[in-house]
C-alpha cells in the first residue's frame, strides 16, 4: 500500500544507508492495517486499556485506536495533530511548535492529567506534570497504532493516567524493511525529510534506521504581526528486533534529537516597562532515549515482560529552562494458570534528576530535585457469567516524592457485558490520583492581570500584578470517576462507539489569596495608592489545593463504510467542566471547548488515486476569549508507480487564520494558526 511524501534528499545519504544491509523491495507488512474491513477493525488489538494485547470490542473502557491508514489519509504531519480524530480529546495548537492536548476538559499547555507513552516509554515531566510535545516529532510513517483511553488508567499506569491514557506503538522492524524516502515543502513547511533503510541480516532479527530533519515557518499573533515560532528539527534513531528463541523476543530501539524553535515571549518586569515582548530568544532542545524490552510467552500458561530504558533532555528555554535525566524499570507477569481467571502484576521503578531554571519573572526555590517514584499494580479479569459477563478488578499503589501520602491508592472495578455477537456495552468505577509537579511545589510566577483575573480593577492607573507562589504544601488531587459505554457493530459497513462520564475532582490546585503589596517601593496598601513612588499594586497568592471540580460528557464515534470506495467517520465530544473555588461562588466562565466535531471522507477514485476530506468544529471558550472556529483539510494523492506516490495537502482552508489557544499566564504572545499548504513525495526502494 502507499505512505504519503518524497525524496529530496542525497544520493550519498542513501547510498550510505543501503550499505546498512541487502534490499528487500518487499511490502511492507503493517499496510495490513491499511485496508481492515469494519467488522476487523473491532478486533485490532490495543495494550493501552489493559496492560495486554486485547480486541477493542472486548475492551471496557472508552478506547480509540488510530491506524496507520488514519494517521497516511489524514495528511497529519505530528501526532497531535492525528489525535484531533478522537472524540473526547481536545488538541489545541499553541504555535507552530507547540500543542495543548487533554482528554474531558481542562486543557492546557502542560495537561497534568495525561499520560503519553511510545512503545511504554513515559514523555511526561515531572516539573510541570506535562509533555513537551515538540520533542516527540518521531516519522508518521513508523507508528503502526495510537491507543487512546479517555478516563483515568491509574489503576494500572499510576499517578498522571487521571482523565486519560495515549500510548503510541511504533512499527515492528519486520514491518519496514527495504528502503523508504520522503519529502515535503510547502508555505508553511520549508522541507520535511526522512530517510530510512530497513534490513534483516537472518531470520530471527530485523532493524531500520531513520535520518529526519525538518524546518518550519512560523504564523502571525492575534494582532497579525508575525510571528517568532520557527523550528529546526535533526534526528536520527532506529529499532531492532530479535527473535533468540520461540518464546523470546527482544526489542531494542533509540530516538536522538536536535531542536531549534522560537517563540515570540511577553516577558513581566516589575519596573517600566512592565511587560514587553521578545522574539530574539531560541528555545533548544537535545536529547536522546534507549529502551530495551524482553518478552518470554509461557505457552498457555501466561508471559512475562520487562524493560527499562533511559531518557535524557537538555531544554534551553526563555521561560523555563530544563535539564532531565530519567531511568525506569519494570517488571511484568501475566498468569492464565488459574482457570476462568487472567492475572497481571508487576513493578516500577523510575528516577528522575531535575535542575529547573526560571526567568524574569519565574523564579524557583532551588534548582536540583530528584524525583523517586516506585508502585506495584494487579489486575483480575474473570467471568461472571461465561461469555456475557466479564469482570475486571485492579488496583495500584504509588509512592511519590512530590505526594502528600506515603502512598496513594488507586482501585478500579470495570464490569464488560457481551450483549450479542456484534455489540457490547461496558461500565466503570475508577479512582485516580495526580501528585503534584515540582513547579507547582516551589516556583513563583508573575502575571500582569487583565479583564479575565476576578481581582482585575477597572479604570486603575496602577498597573496590576498577580504572584503565584509554591508553598511545597500541595497535596495530591483525587478523582472518582463513574462511566459506561456501548459500541456496536450494527451494519456490516456501520460501526457506533458511545461513551458516557461523571468525573468528580477533589482538592484541584487553585490559587489562594494571600496579601496585597506595593511595589517598587514597599508601603501598607491602600495607603500606597497615593504615594508616587509606587509603581504597581501586587496581588499575593499561593498555589493550593482550594477548589473542587466536576466533568461530565458524552462521546460518540461513527464509522461508515457509505460505498465500497467511499468511507466516512465521524465524531461528537460534549464535555462540561466547572471549578469551585472554596473561598468564592462557582466560576461563571467556560474553560473549555464544550463541543468538538470531527468528519472526516475518504474516497478512493481507482486502484491509485485518493481524495480526503476533513472538516472539524471547535466551540468558542470564553475564559480565553478563543472564538468557535470551523477548519476543512483536504488531501489528494496519485500513486504513480507501486514505488513512488505524490499528494498535495492543504490545512485550514475555511479561513487565512485561527486562533486555538491562549495562556492563562500570558507567557507567551498568542498566536493564529494560518492556512497551509504542501506537497509530498514518497518513495520506497
Amino acid at each position: 500500500m502507499r505512505h504519503p511524501r518524497p525524496t529530496l534528499l542525497p544520493a550519498a545519504m542513501a547510498a550510505a544507508l543501503l550499505s546498512c544491509g541487502s534490499a528487500t523491495h518487499a511490502q511492507e507488512s503493517a499496510d495490513s492495517l491499511f485496508d481492515l474491513s469494519l467488522e476487523e477493525l473491532l478486533n485490532v488489538e490495543v495494550t493501552g486499556a489493559s496492560r495486554k494485547s486485547q480486541k477493542l470490542s472486548e475492551t471496557a473502557a472508552a478506547a480509540f485506536v488510530i491506524t496507520a491508514k488514519d494517521i497516511r489519509r489524514s495528511g497529519a504531519l505530528t501526532i497531535p495533530e492525528a489525535l484531533r480524530m478522537v472524540p473526547g480529546l481536545h488538541v489545541g495548537q499553541i504555535d507552530g511548535n507547540n500543542y495543548a492536548v487533554s482528554a474531558r476538559g481542562s486543557n492546557d499547555r502542560f495537561a497534568r492529567k495525561m499520560l503519553v507513552m511510545i512503545d511504554g516509554r513515559t514523555l511526561y515531566t515531572p516539573a510541570y506534570s506535562g509533555v513537551y510535545w515538540d520533542l516527540h516529532e518521531i516519522p508518521m510513517d513508523d507508528i503502526e497504532r495510537i491507543e487512546v483511553v479517555r478516563g483515568p488508567g491509574s489503576a494500572l499506569w499510576g499517578i498522571n493516567a487521571v482523565n486519560g491514557v495515549i500510548n503510541v506503538v511504533t512499527r515492528h522492524a519486520d514491518d519496514s524493511q527495504g528502503g523508504m524516502a520522503m519529502a515535503s515543502a510547502g508555505n508553511k513547511v520549508n522541507h520535511d525529510a526522512v530517510l530510512r533503510w530497513g534490513g534483516s541480516p537472518n531470520d530471527e532479527t530485523a532493524y531500520r534506521v531513520y535520518l529526519q530533519s525538518k524546518d518550519r515557518d512560523g504564523n502571525r499573533t492575534f494582532k497579525g504581526d508575525s510571528s517568532a515560532d520557527t523550528a529546526e528539527q535533526k534526528r536520527v534513531g532506529g529499532r531492532l528486533d530479535w527473535h533468540p528463541t520461540e518464546s523470546d523476543t527482544v526489542t531494542l530501539s533509540a530516538d536522538l534529537y536536535d531542536i531549534d524553535s522560537g517563540a515570540s515571549f511577553n516577558v513581566l518586569r516589575f519596573e517600566p516597562p512592565y511587560q514587553r515582548t521578545r522574539e530574539d530568544d531560541v528555545t533548544h532542545s537535545e536529547g536522546f532515549s534507549l529502551l530495551g524490552r524482553w518478552n518470554r510467552q509461557h505457552g498457555e500458561l501466561g508471559e512475562t515482560t520487562a524493560h527499562a530504558y533511559v531518557d535524557v533532555m537538555d531544554r534551553e528555554d526563555p521561560l523555563f529552562g530544563e535539564d532531565k535525566d530519567t531511568v525506569e524499570f519494570e517488571l511484568q507477569h501475566r498468569s492464565l494458570a488459574l482457570d476462568g481467571h487472567d492475572i497481571i502484576a508487576g513493578a516500577t521503578v523510575r528516577y528522575h534528576d531535575i535542575e529547573l531554571t526560571g526567568s524574569e519573572a519565574q523564579f524557583l526555590d532551588g534548582s536540583y530535585y530528584d524525583n523517586l517514584i516506585v508502585s506495584l499494580f494487579a489486575q483480575d479479569e474473570f467471568d461472571l457469567l461465561e461469555d456475557k459477563l466479564t469482570l475486571t478488578l485492579g488496583a495500584k499503589l504509588e509512592r511519590n516524592d512530590t505526594s502528600d501520602s506515603d502512598w496513594e491508592f488507586m482501585p478500579s472495578a470495570r464490569l464488560l457485558w457481551a450483549i450479542d455477537s456484534n455489540s457490547s456495552a461496558w461500565f466503570a468505577v475508577t479512582n485516580a490520583v495526580r501528585s503534584p509537579a515540582i513547579a507547582e511545589q516551589y516556583a513563583r510566577v508573575s502575571v500582569a492581570l487583565d479583564e479575565r483575573h476576578p481581582n482585575y480593577v477597572p479604570g486603575l492607573s496602577l498597573p496590576l500584578f498577580a504572584s503565584l507562589k509554591g508553598t511545597g504544601r500541595m497535596r495530591s488531587e483525587d478523582l472518582l470517576a463513574f462511566e459506561a459505554g456501548y459500541r456496536s457493530q450494527l451494519t456490516s459497513n456501520l460501526n457506533i462507539d458511545i461513551a458516557v462520564y461523571y468525573n468528580d475532582y477533589q482538592n484541584t490546585r487553585w490559587p489562594k489569596f494571600d496579601d496585597i503589596a506595593c511595589g517598587p517601593v514597599p508601603g501598607p496598601f491602600p495607603a500606597c495608592l497615593a504615594d508616587p513612588q509606587t509603581g504597581y499594586l501586587e496581588f499575593q497568592t499561593e498555589l493550593a489545593n482550594a477548589a473542587d471540580s466536576e466533568g461530565m460528557g458524552a462521546e460518540i464515534a461513527v464509522n461508515w463504510q457509505a460505498l465500497e470506495w467511499w468511507q466516512l467517520m465521524a465524531a461528537y465530544t460534549y464535555q462540561d467542566y466547572d471549578i469551585t473555588p472554596d473561598a468564592q461562588p462557582a466560576e461563571g466562565s467556560q474553560w473549555d471547548a464544550d463541543h468538538l466535531f470531527s468528519l472526516q471522507s475518504r474516497m478512493d477514485l481507482g486502484e491509485r488515486a485518493e481524495f480526503d476530506l476533513w472538516l472539524r468544529y471547535v466551540d468558542e471558550v470564553e475564559y480565553y476569549f478563543l472564538d468557535s472556529y470551523w477548519e476543512l483539510n483536504l488531501r489528494v494523492s496519485w500513486e504513480l508507480t507501486p514505488e513512488l506516490e505524490i499528494s498535495l495537502i492543504g490545512n485550514n482552508l475555511l479561513d487565512s487564520a485561527h486562533g486555538e489557544y491562549s495562556s492563562v499566564q500570558d507567557d507567551t504572545v498568542p498566536t493564529e494558526i494560518e492556512r497551509a499548504y504542501r506537497a509530498e513525495i514518497r518513495y520506497r526502494f
